[in-house]
């Protein structure tokens, strides 16, 4: 994605957030990386409909801790334990 194309998608943008622009589009929720330009169209539920994603972006662009993170953070709280 050139710097234009995310300007443009950027202005466009209801609210951006860590990167990530997010606007409507109709019932659903557009949400595009500024960096890379990966997008994911999500249902008002934050169910992803459609995405160019990986899955730790994608979890990321939603908001929620990836498995992986969670994992890690439940193993270095055990090793913290020990």
């Amino acid at each position: 994605m050139s710097e234009t194309q995310a300007r443009e998608i950027a202005d466009a943008a209801d609210v951006i957030v860590n990167g990530y622009a997010m606007s409507r589009d109709g019932s659903n929720i557009r949400i595009v990386n500024l960096n890379s330009g990966h997008v994911a169209i999500c249902s008002e539920a934050e169910k992803i409909l459609e995405t160019s994603m990986d899955d730790i972006e994608a979890e990321i662009a939603l908001g929620r801790p990836s498995s992986l993170s969670s994992r890690m953070v439940r193993r270095s709280s055990s090793i913290e334990d020990d």
